[in-house]
């Protein structure tokens, strides 16, 4: 998998309304692979959300294991959550209120997740 194809993928997942879990699983298993290629862009990005990763120099980068729950977690911190579980918990259960909608963006969870139910709420408002 090429860096366009990943990125196409990615654009897919987050923007997806509903957000959709399958989605985010391929990108998860994709991510992994663009990895072991080595593609430097994927690595860049990972190490950003990934706080591990974060602090190792460029050769201890590529001598490091990369899992499948790696990538889980980088696709939750980039959208916005702690963690994989918090970001399908989200996904599987979403806000039900708008009140629940907004506690949740006062307490930062879930950027993309948060933004698909605050829009739902505010069009089931002006109906």
């Amino acid at each position: 998998m090429d860096a366009n194809e990943l990125r196409e993928l990615w654009s897919h997942a987050v923007m997806a309304s509903p957000p959709n879990l399958e989605r985010f699983k391929k990108l998860a298993k994709a991510i992994v692979k663009s990895w072991k290629s080595g593609h430097l862009e994927t690595i860049r990005q990972i190490r950003q959300q990934h706080p591990r990763l974060r602090k190792l120099s460029e050769s201890e980068l590529r001598n490091t294991r990369f899992t499948l729950a790696d990538a889980q977690f980088t696709i939750a911190r980039a959208c916005g959550f702690e963690s994989w579980p918090k970001l399908k918990k989200s996904i599987e259960a979403p806000a039900t209120t708008f009140e629940s909608a907004v506690e949740a963006a006062i307490a930062g969870e879930g950027s993309i997740l948060l933004r698909y139910n605050l829009v739902r709420f505010a069009s089931e408002i002006h109906r």
